[in-house]
């Protein structure tokens, strides 16, 4: 993945599927731009959410209201979008700034944790990998906290911290 600076975004380009797919899960607001020839066409990504069980995301053509589409149906719009047009990602500086610990990372997140994860964020210092609740509806949510590496997680068993965990970085607990 590469980037640049322009009018107040960063622009991600020469994305591959894993980076795509990652960046897709990433608790970001973006713009997918599909350029064919100059004539462009825009997808916004607004919050990635759990609606009835199924993960989806609120997304918007920029001249309909916000519509909640699962991960198949965006990623069959991208595919179509992509067969005409050349894809970048716009994010706006400050969010980007905010957000470059996960964004930086999202190649090498494990595909296992994308799968299966709602959405995955990072704010002030602590990254968050949000999945589907468990079964008796009870969350299942890890927190890493940069400053200290302890690590916050509800499970089955209640939440839980770990003071003096064996991880130096996120890295090591989410990525191959």
């Amino acid at each position: 993945m590469d980037y640049s600076k322009r009018d107040g975004y960063r622009v991600l380009f020469n994305l591959n599927q894993r980076e795509l797919y990652s960046l897709l899960k990433c608790q970001i607001q973006m713009t997918l731009v599909f350029d064919n020839k100059g004539k462009f066409e825009f997808i916004d990504l607004l919050e990635r959410t759990l609606t009835n069980g199924v993960q989806m995301i609120y997304c918007s053509d920029g001249v309909k209201a916000p519509s909640l589409i699962t991960y198949a149906e965006l990623i069959k719009l991208i595919q179509v979008k992509m067969s005409t047009g050349i894809l970048s990602i716009e994010i706006l500086q400050e969010i980007a700034k905010e957000k470059e610990s996960l964004i930086v990372i999202v190649g090498q997140i494990k595909t296992s944790v994308v799968d299966s994860c709602v959405y995955l964020d990072y704010n002030d210092g602590m990254f968050s990998v949000i999945n589907k609740p468990l079964a008796a509806g009870l969350p299942d949510k890890l927190y890493f906290f940069e400053q200290n590496s302890n690590i916050l997680f509800f499970g089955k068993d209640g939440p839980k911290i770990i003071t003096k965990s064996n991880y130096e970085n996120i890295e090591d607990l989410i990525c191959d």
